[in-house]
């Protein structure tokens, strides 16, 4: 339980980062950036990749970290991620707000409740199991969830593609398209 504990405590540290970097990411896709969206992501997911065995076995000079290494490789790639998806929003005209309505605040709200839940629950579920796991069993499952992250690329790509698009269509009041994308994404 206690290397669960340590991954988790290290880890919920990079939350507010996580919130802003998904904020971003989700703007670019919306807008049909999604070019940039899949590099800030593809980037990010390597440098993952690279950091976490340096960081939880201490290679190249850097100190054994263990759990926390890998908690913390993680941090610093949603890290890496929120200068360089603000550069791609800048190329595409549109700058993050701040200071939102009320109104938009709660549609937000409505809208994404039911995802947050259910990546909540998975998130509770998934740390559940990893406490009971040793330093190695963690480290391994880190790795191998990157590895996978990649394998998962190309069928994560087209939905994404069509959340955007059903998104914009939905924004504009074009159900009807709505239908022909989903139309399309099955063939």
């Amino acid at each position: 339980m206690a290397v669960g504990v340590i991954y988790f405590s290290t880890r919920i540290l990079g939350l507010p980062l996580l919130t802003m970097g998904m904020l971003m990411d989700s703007s670019l896709r919306v807008t049909g950036a999604t070019r940039y969206s899949m590099v800030a992501i593809l980037s990010s997911t390597a440098l993952n990749t690279v950091l976490d065995p340096i960081m939880i076995f201490g290679l190249f000079g850097f100190p054994k970290m263990g759990v926390a290494g890998a908690a913390l490789a993680t941090i610093l790639s949603i890290a890496y991620i929120i200068p360089l998806e603000y550069v791609f929003l800048r190329k595409i005209n549109l700058t993050p707000i701040f200071g939102l309505g009320n109104e938009y605040i709660v549609k937000m709200f409505r809208v994404g409740a039911p995802t947050a839940l259910e990546r909540l629950v998975f998130a509770i579920g998934n740390n559940a199991y990893i406490a009971r796991c040793s330093e190695v069993a963690l480290a391994a499952h880190q790795i191998g969830i990157r590895i996978e992250s990649f394998i998962y690329m190309s069928g994560f790509v087209f939905m994404v593609a069509a959340s955007a698009l059903v998104g914009q269509r939905i924004g504009f009041g074009n159900v009807e398209e709505v239908r022909n994308i989903e139309w399309e994404q099955l063939r």
